[in-house]
């Protein structure tokens, strides 16, 4: 790995180093960044170009300041939860090109996050947005469920055309709170894969709302 912190070297980055892996990073097979700790930050972190598969495991948090770009092949990285903060209202971009991330916490201030690709995180994990607004530019999120925390920051998401499918079995969508909710559907579909899925919609106005009934029938 690498990161611009002035003098060099790959020591632990901070929140405003931007971190980098590529085919420089590997010694010609496959190898693992382990994230154990809650308290691991970076700005930007940009994995590329990668000719050996790397694991991102531990079990840990990464806190990330600026945006993310992922690789669509060779990276397995849902092993980590991800926290996005920001110190800036400037955009900041998330795309992971089809690699499947862990639990993800949306928690800056005043801050928006746009996608730039199809996000997926699996069933057993989530999407939380304690603050910031996550605008989807129309792309589609898989994931096991949606919260909007119950606190007063300001916060939401902006849907577009996007398709967001949830399949977790006993959570699904959740505003408790709308104080401070703003929230666009536009003409997105909200899919739940499972008809047991909760949906707490805070009020809020959607466009469409589909749950799957599966029927299943002896002979």
């Amino acid at each position: 790995p690498s990161h611009d912190r002035a003098g060099g070297g790959a020591s632990v980055p901070t929140w405003q180093d931007r971190v980098f892996f590529d085919g420089a990073s590997d010694i010609g097979t496959t190898f693992t960044v382990t994230i154990s700790a809650a308290n691991i930050v970076c700005g930007d972190i940009t994995v590329s170009s990668l000719d050996q598969t790397m694991t991102m495991s531990g079990g840990g948090t990464l806190n990330i300041y600026g945006n993310l770009a992922y690789p669509s092949t060779n990276l397995t990285a849902s092993a980590i939860t991800y926290i996005f903060q920001s110190n800036t209202a400037a955009t900041k971009t998330i795309t992971t090109n089809g690699t499947s991330l862990g639990s993800i916490d949306f928690r800056g201030i005043d801050s928006n996050y746009g996608l730039g690709s199809d996000l997926t995180n699996g069933a057993a994990n989530f999407i939380a947005i304690y603050a910031g607004n996550v605008i989807t530019n129309n792309y589609n999120i898989t994931t096991g469920y949606v919260s909007i925390s119950s606190n007063t920051n300001a916060r939401g998401m902006t849907l577009g055309s996007s398709t967001i499918t949830l399949l977790n079995s006993t959570s699904g969508w959740n505003i408790t709170n709308n104080t401070n909710v703003f929230f666009y559907a536009n003409t997105s579909t909200i899919l739940s894969t499972r008809f047991s899925t909760g949906f707490t919609g805070g009020s809020q106005t959607y466009n469409n709302v589909i749950f799957v009934i599966r029927i299943v029938t002896g002979k």
